[in-house]
């Protein structure tokens, strides 16, 4: 294991896991993970696990389509250009 857990870590951990679903099948488990979430906020407990589901999903179908989420965060968050890191390779060959 690394010294720090990275996305691209976290990532190729979810692949390793989950392999590949269809792209129909795997929207429908962030969907689902989407209304986990919505319950546990409404609830007020339980959204530690709800967002590491959502967070999850996420991943997963990031594999599905064969992106690399460490190349969607400079899209959202702004980061200085010294932090910003070069693109990696990841293996989105099937498992």
């Amino acid at each position: 294991m690394p010294n720090a857990i990275t996305l691209s870590y976290i990532q190729e951990m979810v692949r390793r896991r989950e392999g590949r679903l269809g792209e129909k099948q795997q929207l429908l488990h962030l969907m689902r993970a989407m209304g986990s979430l919505a319950e546990a906020v409404e609830r007020e407990e339980g959204l530690e696990g709800a967002i590491g589901d959502m967070l999850y999903n996420l991943f997963a179908l990031a594999n599905t389509y064969g992106i690399d989420v460490e190349d969607c965060i400079p899209e959202t968050v702004p980061m200085p250009p010294q932090e910003k890191k070069a693109a990696k390779g990841l293996d989105f060959r099937p498992l």
